[in-house]
């Protein structure tokens, strides 16, 4: 038992009082709309993105809890300072003093997701209503036991915070050696590995198809069907779809096929295929020409996509106000440097080592990080599941 569960059974043996959240705090939306944040903006403001942007006004100056009421539903920020929010966003602020806010941010991120699961409308995006939100019970234990806690899970956050910083660290790294190996020496003549003079540039329509083939939508699953929604911004790759098409056909792609999110360039979404499967028009899908398929490693061409400099690129000649969309003829344009079959496997050995440490759920800092979240949650569930007084 540890010290913080024996104050529990110390201090309140009959359980704990609960309240209705609604009842410890105000609870109000903002009233702007997702396109009113600004590039270099002042202040934070809080959408339903996970991601917080930044706008040059404020409406409150304050110590709050922000919650998603859509797209991430449930998704819990705690700020104190100035800030707006999104007319879906929940703002609560004005909390009861029986309640250290802190704690308050721990339950709800560890309890209203599930709440609220059943409780969310369904519509063309799942929303939640102010009567759900209002009504979601939070117990109220002695404001020692609440430090206590805060003062626990705080520590993981913290430590949570230096692993991700280490992370950003290291992706920096790895654009940058990156960015060095795709460059071909600039003074090739002086060069004396006859592998490295050994650079050419192709164009994509060069040494790529643009594929169009089609698969039946009967042969996709979640974990095999990819569309720019469960691809991941920041060449993160892709988790499993939750909307998979049930009829008709879509794009096949075979495995070592490289696919681009092709909405939104600038949020950098690349995969390297693991597997065959099918996709939208809103993905670009690349095969290696069948004449190339013995000078080029797909693993190679797939580094040279994820270079800052092909998403800058794709970026300038995107189109579109609100959803900028790449154009695919510019995209073919691109020019790739191509060494050697023997450098590309060098640089391929290299880059893929980088990309394990940033990336891989088994080796480097993601595996470090799992597992501290798995233990930030054990202990965040042992510290936080309570009595109701009475019962």
């Amino acid at each position: 038992m540890t010290h913080i569960e024996q104050m529990i059974q110390d201090m309140c043996p009959n359980g704990v009082e609960w309240k209705q959240l609604g009842e410890v705090c105000t609870i109000e939306t903002g009233k702007l709309n997702a396109n009113a944040a600004v590039e270099g903006g002042q202040y934070p403001f809080f959408t339903t993105s996970k991601e917080i942007s930044y706008i040059n006004d404020y409406k409150w100056d304050t110590e709050a809890l922000l919650i998603a009421g859509n797209a991430n539903i449930g998704d819990v920020k705690h700020y104190i300072g100035k800030f707006n929010a999104y007319q879906r966003t929940y703002v609560l602020t004005s909390f009861e003093e029986s309640l250290i806010v802190r704690f308050l941010y721990h339950y709800t991120k560890a309890r209203l997701r599930d709440f609220l699961d059943d409780k969310k409308n369904e519509a063309a995006m799942s929303y939640i209503v102010l009567s759900s939100l209002q009504a979601f019970p939070v117990p109220i234990p002695p404001l020692d036991i609440q430090k206590k806690i805060v003062e626990c899970l705080d520590k993981f956050s913290a430590l949570a915070a230096e692993l991700q910083a280490e992370l950003q660290a290291r992706r920096k790294q790895y654009e940058f050696y990156r960015t060095q190996l795709l460059t071909p020496p600039q003074n090739i003549s002086s060069v004396n590995s006859a592998d490295e003079r050994n650079w050419e540039w192709k164009t994509l329509e060069e040494i790529c198809d643009l594929v169009k083939e089609r698969v039946s939508a009967a042969e996709l699953n979640e974990n095999n069907y990819v569309g720019v929604e469960n691809m991941l911004s920041n060449k993160q790759g892709k988790i499993p779809s939750v909307s998979v098409p049930a009829t008709g056909n879509v794009i096949k792609f075979s495995k070592d096929n490289i696919l681009i999110g092709n909405i939104r360039p600038y949020l950098r979404k690349i995969w390297f295929a693991d597997c065959d499967g099918g996709t939208n028009g809103d993905v670009i899908t690349l095969e290696i020409k069948d004449k190339y398929q013995n000078m080029i490693l797909p693993k190679f061409l797939y580094h040279a996509l994820a270079d800052e400099r092909f998403f800058i690129y794709d970026t300038q000649y995107s189109s579109g106000a609100k959803m900028p969309r790449g154009d695919k003829d510019k995209v073919m344009e691109y020019k790739i440097p191509l060494p050697a079959l023997e450098e590309q496997a060098r640089i391929v050995s290299i880059l893929d080592k980088f990309e394990a440490l940033t990336t891989s759920l088994s080796d480097g800092i993601p595996a470090e990080q799992a597992a501290q979240q798995k233990r930030y949650e054990y202990y965040r569930d042992k510290l936080l599941s309570f009595e109701k007084k009475g019962n």
